[in-house]
């Protein structure tokens, strides 16, 4: 698909073997295996070798010397719990923690951004320094400051496909495009205390 639609794009194979010379670049995005992860699976977690690709992801970042990370996958990754007990999504964290990154991540539905079904996805932003720019990419730019996200009243064109979630996202009153107000989400930088990755 890469070389049909991109062929100008090198592609470089398996990403657990990129090196750093293939560095650095200004973003990395991915969204590793979700079998692991899923509700629907066998919740195997870190502790299988797909889901372990996740941890591969943030070296693969730290190897090219990203600015920005990407990630994204199912929210069974929030419950995710590996053999000791830990949660994996925690872990997740801690290795981004660990190489440099800062990050902030939400919970995303794409029925709100213009696809005709209900999916929903952990996105996780991570910036190479401050906390702050990641917060901004995910975040409504007043919250960041203190404030409260704006109330948005629903159009009558789309009310009837809010359900019985409708107080946990609002809409921007402009008819082009819509504002969904996060469900979960959270920011941690590095060097923050281990365990406060919840929010």
């Amino acid at each position: 698909v890469l070389a049909h639609h991109f062929p100008e794009v090198p592609n470089h194979g398996d990403f657990t073997q990129i090196g750093e010379s293939a560095g650095p670049v200004d973003v990395l995005v991915g969204g590793t295996p979700c079998q692991s992860f899923s509700v629907a699976g066998k919740r195997a977690g870190l502790d299988s070798p797909n889901g372990n690709l996740a941890i591969e992801f943030a070296r693969l970042a730290q190897r090219l010397r990203a600015r920005w990370i990407v990630w994204e996958n199912v929210p069974g990754v929030l419950s995710s719990v590996s053999d000791d007990g830990s949660s994996d999504f925690d872990t997740f964290l801690g290795v981004l923690e660990d190489v440099g990154y800062s990050v902030a991540w939400t919970v995303l539905d794409a029925q709100y951004f213009g696809v005709p079904q209900r999916r929903r996805r952990v996105f996780v932003v991570g910036y190479s320094g401050d906390w702050r720019p990641p917060a901004a990419v995910l975040f409504d730019g007043e919250s960041l400051r203190g404030h409260s996200a704006p109330e948005y009243e629903a159009r009558e064109d789309i009310a009837g496909t809010l359900g019985g979630g409708a107080g946990e996202r609002g809409w921007s009153p402009d008819t082009d495009r819509m504002t969904f107000v996060p469900e979960v989400l959270g920011c941690v930088t590095p060097g923050a205390h281990p365990g406060s990755h919840n929010g």
